[in-house]
């Protein structure tokens, strides 16, 4: 992933003979006008060679990004600038190009790895990598937060000249909520524990006539002491570095938006536009061990309640592999007429798309797709009627509970074979939750995003 960056310019340029002073957004206007290609500018101290030490002029230096200098424009530019100086009364200021790229400096821990086979509490884990279904939210606006949905590799830089809108990993209530958890099984284990050292008590102290029903028995209880107590250890000191190195948000600044797509419905498809491109720093992520556009859908249900909902019919199961370490690969974009025309068969046998996500709210939830659209009206708070049309899923069953809830907009939702059919704008239901999820599709997504970032693609796939 290219390193991104924002630049801190000069508050001002003060004139010696004036009082006015020269805003650096008007400098960078100018600079925009002539060039596409610049990035920041910045004034520094020039002494050429044989000059005092104390003598020289000041330099404008202005960076460009690599093979992009033209003569024309660097004259042009320059002209520009010179008389934008002049106007302002400044005078023996040196104007330079130099072709380079702007790296960001930040702070704070990397996200962490990804591996369920070798971590033995990675539910708690989890939110703080990059796997799909990472919480994140503006700097500026924590407490609005929302689901990240796909992971996309861009050839060309982002504009810097503008003042970038810092994101977050995590805002108030996915951070909130991934320390309660942790408080919330030491809590239960430590019930679990005082529960089972009670039944331990019951027969008395082990002897060599003791009924061997009741030796196993006390054998499989003292393992289960021993397995709670290393998941109270394990959990609590990972909860301890957590709140050593992530509870400050601007430790956990992970990027920056470059481009937002105003939410509007349009002709003729009519489905919901509402995305963002946000552009990741470098130095945040282990690019080593990221594993790209994979969900994880283990936690919250095991691989045998997964395979009995998503694969039900005995002919569907015969093929069928869980994926190694509870983690699906996106893969493939499901097209229009695969939408409206289902082919897998739920528990009633009847034809639909069986779904999974994972969101920032509800983590891992099954859900089915009956291929058939929804228009749904939103009141704006002025009275105006927005209609679209949107994908529908419905949660697969009361026991299952709601497919999604606040907070997992933005969620991608993959179909059981792996391919990307949407991606949650909303929802609908009663107060006691959302009994309709609504989806804009995936291939209509990337045909808005391919208009604005024509050299984009997905993320390759990491084996």
């Amino acid at each position: 992933m290219p390193p991104t960056t924002s630049t801190v310019l000069p508050a001002a340029l003060h004139a010696s003979t004036r009082t006015e002073t020269i805003g650096p957004y008007a400098l960078a206007q100018t600079l925009n006008a002539s060039s596409e290609r610049h990035t920041p500018f910045t004034i520094i101290p020039y002494r050429p060679p044989g000059v005092p030490s104390r003598q020289g002029s000041l330099l404008f230096w202005i960076r460009m990004q690599p093979v992009s200098l033209v003569s024309k424009d660097a004259n042009t530019a320059a002209e520009a600038i010179t008389f934008f100086l002049a106007e302002a009364s400044f005078e023996g200021i040196e104007i330079g190009f130099r072709e380079s790229i702007v790296t960001c400096s930040v702070s704070g821990p990397k996200m962490l790895n990804f591996n369920p086979f070798r971590d033995s509490i990675p539910e708690f884990r989890k939110p703080f990598t990059p796997t799909l279904g990472l919480s994140i939210a503006l700097l500026k606006t924590s407490y609005f937060e929302g689901t990240g949905a796909l992971y996309f590799r861009e050839s060309k830089e982002s504009d810097c000249s503008r003042p970038p809108e810092k994101v977050i990993a995590l805002g108030i209530m996915g951070y909130d909520d991934a320390l309660l958890s942790m408080m919330s099984t030491i809590g239960e284990q430590s019930r679990l524990i005082r529960d089972w050292e009670d039944m331990l008590d019951r027969p008395g102290e082990p002897d060599k006539d003791e009924d061997k029903e009741i030796t196993e028995e006390r054998k499989e209880l003292l393992g289960l002491v021993e397995k709670a107590k290393k998941k109270i250890e394990k959990t609590d000191k990972f909860h301890s570095e957590v709140t050593e190195h992530w509870t400050i948000l601007h430790e956990r600044i992970i990027g920056k938006v470059v481009h937002v797509e105003p939410i509007a419905v349009f002709t003729p498809q009519q489905y919901t536009k509402d995305w963002a491109f946000i552009e990741l720093y470098k130095d945040k992520f282990d690019w080593d061990t990221f594993q790209g556009n994979k969900v994880y859908i283990g936690g919250n249900i095991s691989s045998l309640d997964y395979c009995k909902v998503m694969f039900p019919n005995p002919e569907d199961r015969a093929s069928y592999k869980y994926p190694q370490d509870g983690i699906l690969q996106a893969s493939g974009v499901v097209q229009s007429h695969e939408i409206y025309n289902p082919t897998n068969i739920d528990t009633n046998g009847e034809k639909c798309l069986l779904v999974v996500k994972n969101g920032l709210a509800t983590g891992t939830t099954i859900g089915r797709a009956s291929g058939m659209e929804s228009f749904t009206c939103v009141y704006t708070e002025r009275g105006h009627k927005k209609t679209s049309i949107d994908l529908s899923v419905l949660p697969y069953g009361r026991r299952t509970g709601p497919f999604s809830a606040p907070g997992d907009s933005g969620s991608i939702v993959l179909t059981r074979d792996d391919g990307i059919l949407g991606m949650i704008t909303g929802g609908a239901g009663n107060t006691y939750g959302i009994d309709v999820t609504y989806l804009t599709p995936y291939w209509y997504v990337e045909e808005e995003i391919k208009k604005v970032f024509p050299d984009c693609h997905l993320y390759e796939v990491v084996e």
